[in-house]
């Protein structure tokens, strides 16, 4: 439908476009950031030292403190070593400490595992259906013998009206009976279901009960086994900080850190941006399409009355002169075609394709015939 896409621009070019206006930006924002800084405290001051092995302008900061500045460097490095010299007289003394080996004999003991308790996982092999049954036998071997009593009598009394055995009269005047006869044996096997489950369920109270009981035992035993090992885990500690505390003393004065240095401002940040060769590239790629996809908008308008709400009447049974003349993204097939009763040439779907690949955005109207909502069928 029209002549092809236009072709992307090349990824090779650009990049190699880009990088070289890339370069050139860092380079001019180097030299732009490279300010000199003096202060009471002393001096930071930026020297261009030569280059890279690409040509890349190389430098290098060099840091002056003052006069007064220098001197407490001088005195902190002082302070510093005769710090050092302490630790290193001290330091004799790790010998005899390390020497000495940690007794835990007098400590509390650790707590006791407790095994998990076994718990009742089922209600066992018996199901209580043996019950059910004794109590469904016990109601039928009373209620059977009441409804022979009452069948008999049923029947004579319809003998007695006059309604006579093979009549349709009779027949479903027994089956109203016999209704009433399996209601009752229902509700007999109703009872024994009732029963059974009383009993489950007391079974399974029982086992619950136990659980609980076998659970709330083994929590008290962790609990005292939790509080025996934090007794004990208390007393390491200290144990632990009694050997620590010279070893601590002793490594703080041999790893003294060095004495603060004057702090320079921040070097002021100038931003230059980089040309934006991929975007510029990319926006003339850009316009192309658009001039190639303004000539394939003409299909696109052709659906847009249908991609509304509104079911749009698409049954093959329905067209004549059907003709596929492009594809949708999701695969379906469009054509034109013209409706049996009359009009000119249109652009659309049908029913049964879209059917089979989404059943939910085709609906039967009261004629029979299958229409398309399009907002669900292009989705």
């Amino acid at each position: 439908m029209g002549k092809g896409a236009p072709a992307a621009p090349d990824p090779v070019n650009t990049i190699n476009q880009q990088t070289a206006s890339n370069r050139d930006t860092a380079i001019s924002q180097a030299g732009l950031n490279a300010v000199n800084q003096i202060t009471p405290n002393g001096t930071l001051a930026y020297d261009q030292i030569g280059t890279w092995a690409d040509g890349t302008p190389r430098f290098q900061a060099t840091q002056s403190l003052s006069a007064a500045g220098q001197q407490l460097q001088n005195t902190g490095q002082q302070t510093t070593q005769n710090l050092a010299n302490v630790a290193q007289q001290q330091s004799a003394r790790l010998g005899g400490l390390l020497n000495r080996d940690l007794d835990f004999s007098g400590l509390p003991g650790a707590g006791s595992v407790s095994a998990a308790p076994q718990l009742q996982t089922s209600l066992g092999s018996n199901d209580f259906s043996g019950d059910r049954q004794r109590v469904e036998e016990g109601l039928f071997s009373r209620l059977n013998p009441q409804i022979d009593q009452q069948r008999q009598q049923f029947e004579t009394s319809l003998v007695n009206r006059g309604i006579r055995p093979g009549t349709t009269a009779y027949d479903q005047q027994m089956g109203r009976f016999q209704q009433g006869v399996n209601d009752q044996r229902t509700s007999i096997l109703l009872q024994g279901g009732q029963e059974q489950s009383r009993l489950q369920g007391m079974a399974l109270n029982a086992g619950n009960f136990a659980n609980s009981a076998l659970q709330q035992q083994y929590g008290n035993a962790n609990n005292q086994f939790n509080q025996q090992n934090a007794l004990r885990q208390q007393s390491m500690n200290e144990l632990l900080t009694q050997r620590q505390l010279p070893l601590n003393e002793i490594l703080a004065l041999s790893g003294q850190s060095q004495v603060q240095q004057p702090q320079f401002g921040q070097t002021p940040q100038t931003g230059v941006a980089g040309t934006d060769v991929a975007g510029i590239q990319q926006a003339g790629y850009q316009n192309a399409m658009q001039g190639y996809n303004a000539g394939q908008q003409q299909l696109g308008g052709l659906f847009s009355a249908g991609a509304s709400l509104i079911p749009l009447l698409s049954d093959r049974r329905t067209k004549t002169d059907i003709k596929p003349v492009g594809k949708l993204d999701n695969g379906l097939t469009v054509y034109s075609y013209r409706y049996i009763d009359g009009g000119g040439y249109q652009i659309g779907l049908l029913a049964d394709e879209v059917k089979e690949m989404h059943p939910g955005a085709v609906v039967t109207g009261n004629d029979g015939f299958d229409r398309v909502l399009y907002l669900e069928a292009v989705a």
